[in-house]
């Protein structure tokens, strides 16, 4: 039962790519709330660090080997949590990854994969989601996309059509549930001080010497908190989060 200092409390959250970076800041942001979270991520050693470091801050967490570009995987992570916890209300779909180069010289092979993980991937953790949160009576489902959706960048042709395909699923998932009692939401970050694609956390703090501004992956984690607590009344569509 949720309470002022567990508004949370009986949600249950899954959540991709949930090992490390904005994944691993919300398992913790959510699970102080109150919420039993459930991790996928494909790394086997993170994943289990994750679950154990949010067991030992006394959140209740599980965690499954799983890829997103895998629907049996996405299947099977549902039907885990469903079984641990006895039902899902939260999905938050946050796995991508990123691959750069020019379009002329970018393999193929390379292109589809961050096509597969950053869109497919959403198609399929949701697909099987939903029957899950309809079961629950309703719920909510989170995507990360980025600002590389809404502005081009030099040798990112793969990571900026893939975010903003991603956007444009999440519109016509939330018009296709809009009688159900089933919110949709969109965060469109800005960079964020993660190790993610070709740089490290480290790299991009040491860019910020000569003005590179980033977010901390728990500005997003406290976005998704707040898409979470707003009343049943109130639907943020999409929020844009740039860093100052």
């Amino acid at each position: 039962m949720a309470t002022d200092d567990a508004p949370l409390a009986g949600k249950v959250v899954l959540i991709t790519g949930g090992s490390r970076g904005a994944g691993l800041a919300t398992a913790h942001r959510l699970g102080s709330a109150g919420a039993a979270v459930s991790l996928t991520a494909r790394d086997l050693a993170a994943l289990n660090a994750a679950v154990d470091g949010l067991l030992a801050d006394g959140i209740r967490a599980m965690g499954r080997v799983g890829d997103v570009t895998d629907p049996t995987a996405m299947d099977a992570a549902v039907t885990a949590t469903e079984q641990e916890y006895g039902g899902l209300d939260v999905l938050v779909n946050n796995a991508g990854i990123g691959r750069y180069g020019p379009v002329a010289e970018q393999p193929p092979d390379e292109w589809r994969q961050v096509i597969e993980v950053n869109l497919l991937g959403v198609f399929h953790a949701t697909r099987v989601a939903l029957p899950a949160l309809r079961r629950r009576g309703g719920g909510q489902i989170i995507a990360i996309s980025s600002g590389a959706a809404r502005q081009g960048y030099p040798n990112m042709s793969a990571y900026c059509a893939s975010k903003a395909a991603l956007e444009g699923f999440m519109r016509a998932l939330a018009a296709e549930v809009e009688h159900e009692p089933i919110k949709c939401a969109t965060i469109v970050p800005g960079g964020i001080l993660t190790d993610f694609g070709i740089r490290t956390r480290a790299d991009r703090e040491a860019s910020m010497s000569s003005g590179a501004k980033y977010l901390e992956p728990e500005d997003v984690a406290d976005a998704i908190y707040y898409l979470l607590t707003q009343p049943p009344r109130a639907w943020t569509q999409e929020m844009t989060l740039w860093p100052r």
